[in-house]
């Protein structure tokens, strides 16, 4: 079985990829792009246009890596800057639909 984990976090997204095989975990990968959303935050409460872009461009990359199984088992965490966003739980709803995650 394949796991996937994914770190929403205020200045970069993470990836990381897992299997297990008799208690053992294997990293399948690991990447890290950066998204700076918690500086978005200091000059406004909301996560703006070009942050939204930033963040589906680093999510669409991250789907593109998932792509290879299928099968996996992904979960995604927002941490702090969407949590502090005014408009942070209308954008974790988009990434759900636009996802599934």
């Amino acid at each position: 079985m394949v796991f996937a984990a994914i770190d929403l976090g205020s200045n970069s997204f993470h990836l990381c990829v897992k299997t297990s095989d008799n208690g053992q975990w294997q990293t399948l990968l690991e990447r890290k792009i950066r998204v700076r959303l918690a500086a978005d935050l200091c000059q406004q409460p909301t996560l703006s246009d070009q942050a939204m872009a930033r963040i589906f461009k680093a999510l669409d990359s991250f789907a593109e890596d998932l792509a290879a199984w299928p099968q996996a088992r992904i979960r995604a965490v927002g941490t702090s800057a969407l949590r502090r966003a005014t408009n942070g739980e209308t954008v974790a709803h988009a990434l759900r639909a636009r996802y599934g995650w």
